[in-house]
């Protein structure tokens, strides 16, 4: 039975391995298609995928609190999250913008990850968010104006 090397790159070797502990070693993450082979005796390291064509279609399971992005998911923009945030922020001193932006976050990792229904919920979130920041930073700007106006007027100016 064939043993061998392995090595990741960081000019140390491991092992000898046999072919199923290379196997068991691919699904816990440990050799990757980055790692370089070496068959016990010989002189000349390649890459395991080209040493072990078996081990390139072992593809380890995604970590935990790891996704895999979706391709072509939906993505929700942050800009308008961004201007209630700042409009809410520097004229209303109210953080409802800031729950806007966590939101279109929520949203776009939810999508990214496939997850259809999560997202529109987050981005339904998002906007009903933004219309908040609006409503309460042009209530607090009337407000703030009509105060303004009562003091003008009680000091005669």
């Amino acid at each position: 039975m064939t043993r061998y090397w392995l090595s990741h790159g960081d000019g140390r070797s491991y092992g000898p391995y046999t072919v199923e502990e290379l196997r068991a070693y691919v699904a816990e993450g440990r050799v990757t298609a980055s790692s370089v082979l070496c068959a016990e005796g010989a002189t000349e390291w390649m890459p395991a995928t080209v040493l072990l064509p078996a081990l390139a279609t072992s593809v380890p399971p995604p970590m935990p609190g790891q996704f895999v992005p979706v391709e072509g998911a939906r993505h929700v923009t942050l800009l308008w999250s961004i201007l209630a945030t700042l409009l809410t922020f520097c004229l209303a001193c109210f953080p409802f913008g800031a729950v806007a932006l966590f939101y279109a976050m929520r949203a776009n990792k939810r999508y990214a990850m496939g997850d259809e229904e999560g997202g529109r919920k987050a981005e339904r979130a998002h906007w009903i968010w933004i219309g908040v920041s609006v409503v309460f930073t042009l209530l607090t700007m009337w407000l703030m104006s009509a105060l303004w106006d009562s003091l003008q007027r009680s000091l005669g100016l």
